[in-house]
Formats: structure tokens, sequence, C-alpha cells
């Protein structure tokens, strides 16, 4: 795991945009680290921590899940994402997360580092508060309110219902319109933070390495959770490469043919092994 994790990183630049979220290996056998995310693409199976660049999907980090952890400070989200950017520290990268993660101590650590980070959060989350979260006072659709302390801004955004998100780089009076769908399909704008903009447009990045990997799967059905840990961390390096080789190359190829040339290749190179092991098996008999 180790080298495959330091191949990922040689390989490849880091763009601006991260995103740090839970990734999932297919697994239906007995273990006591299989969890159940209902959220998810694969639902069952064993956790994997990732931080994956959010504008290609390219898997930079990862982390099994292999249970709690008694020497962590604060929550598990927290412990997560302090450990994978340790790297980052003082990059100003952007970090996007979501509200399993987010804290305003979270956040505001991640300031002092120089990193910038926003995710959404859970209202009865620990050290908001609760004056702000709880408040009677209705919003209307696309109207939204904040407060600053220190280097973080909470927002509460009116859309179907409140959303809360906290930063600790974007502008807390920038905001955008979007447009969202009606139920008799006609399409309204409303108004929103450019900081929630933001995060539903760069928070996808572990998604879409999924959706990849998953689109052309090598794995296999088996009992034995090495071989699904082993088929999953095939798939993400075959995502990886495509990734790099369409950075490299401006080329137009689709995953399914960057897939296929690879298998042709192997293929190809498996003939020539044969060939020169029968020629040496007949030279070695004339002689």
């Amino acid at each position: 795991m180790q080298i495959l994790k330091h191949n990922f990183q040689k390989n490849y630049i880091l763009g601006e945009y991260v995103s740090i979220d839970e990734s999932m290996i297919k697994f239906k056998g007995r273990s006591s680290l299989k969890q159940y995310l209902p959220k998810k693409l694969i639902k069952r199976g064993f956790k994997v921590w990732t931080l994956a660049d959010s504008k290609n999907g390219y898997v930079y980090d990862f982390e099994i899940y292999k249970g709690k952890d008694s020497e962590r400070d604060g929550t598990l989200g927290e412990y997560v994402v302090k450990r994978f950017v340790v790297d980052l520290e003082f990059s100003y990268r952007k970090v996007y997360f979501d509200n399993y993660f987010t804290s305003p101590i979270l956040i505001d650590y991640l300031y002092k580092k120089g990193i910038y980070a926003a995710g959404t959060v859970r209202a009865d989350r620990k050290y908001l508060p609760k004056e702000f979260c709880k408040s009677t006072i209705l919003l209307k659709r696309g109207e939204f309110e904040y407060i600053v302390s220190d280097n973080v801004v909470l927002y509460k955004w009116m859309d179907r219902k409140l959303v809360f998100l906290l930063s600790n780089f974007h502008d807390p009076c920038s905001t955008d319109i979007i447009q969202r769908k009606e139920k008799d399909g006609g399409k309204t704008n409303v108004q929103c933070p450019i900081s929630i903009i933001d995060y539903n447009k760069y928070m996808g990045g572990v998604d879409g390495a999924d959706q990849r990997k998953e689109s052309y799967s090598l794995d296999r059905k088996s009992k034995k959770f090495w071989l699904r840990i082993f088929f999953n961390f095939m798939n993400v390096a075959l995502s990886n490469a495509f990734i790099i080789f369409k950075n490299r190359t401006d080329s137009n190829i689709t995953y399914l043919a960057f897939l296929s040339s690879i298998t042709t290749a192997l293929i190809d190179e498996e003939k020539v092994k044969k060939t020169y092991i029968t020629c040496n098996q007949f030279q070695q008999k004339d002689k």
C-alpha cells in the first residue's frame, strides 16, 4: 500500500482544489471492519478515506479504515483530515469535505496551517453558536445569514431546507445566481453564496474517482477480503494512469479505449515472452 501511495504522489502534482471523502471497497463477506454507507455508490464493504483532486478525481492519498484509534485527538473526521494534509501545509490549496469531517476547530486549525478549507456542517456540531443555528427567524429561499469569528465564517442559507457551511477563505458577502428545478419541471433563479457554489463544484473529486473505476471495473466476486482490496486498487491505479496520460498527451482518448490499449499491450508482451522462451528452448536442444 505504501509503495502504491508513493507512486501516486510521485507521478502527479496535486491541483489547487482538493476533496476529502469516504470511498468504499465492495465486500459482502464476513469482516469486523465491514461498513455500511447508504449514500455511497457502493454501500457495503471496507471504508477508505480518500484525498482526490477535485477537478479530475485523481486519487492522491488513501487510508483503509481499520477501526477506532484510542490515541487520536478530536473527532475521527478531524483526525483523518489532519493526517491527510500534513504535506499540504502552507500550500494554500483549497480543501473541501462534508459534514462528517467539518468542525469550527478543524477549519481554524487548517487556516493556521496555510490551508484554505470549506465544508458543510451539522447544525448541532459542538462549538457552533446555538442561537444562530437554531434561530426562529424564517429565511426565504435564496436568503442567507453569516457570522464571522476570527478566521472562520459560518453560513446559513435557505434552499429547500437550511444549509450550514464553514469556510476560512471565502468573502462572506459574495453571491451569485443559480438555477433550481421546481416540482412542475420549471426552473427558478436563486441567490446563493459563492462559498456554497464552490463547495458543490469541487466536493465531488472522490465520487468522480469512484464512478470512473466502477464504470469498467476489473473486480471479481470473492469471499477473500484481500482479493477485493487488490482489485479495488488495481482499478484506482488504472484510473490514475488514465488521468496522467491525458494530462501529458492532451489526448481525447476515452477511458474504455485506454483500458483496451493497455490490455492489448499486455497480451502482445506476453506473446513476445512466450516466443523468446520457445526460441531459447530450441537453441538449447540444438546444442
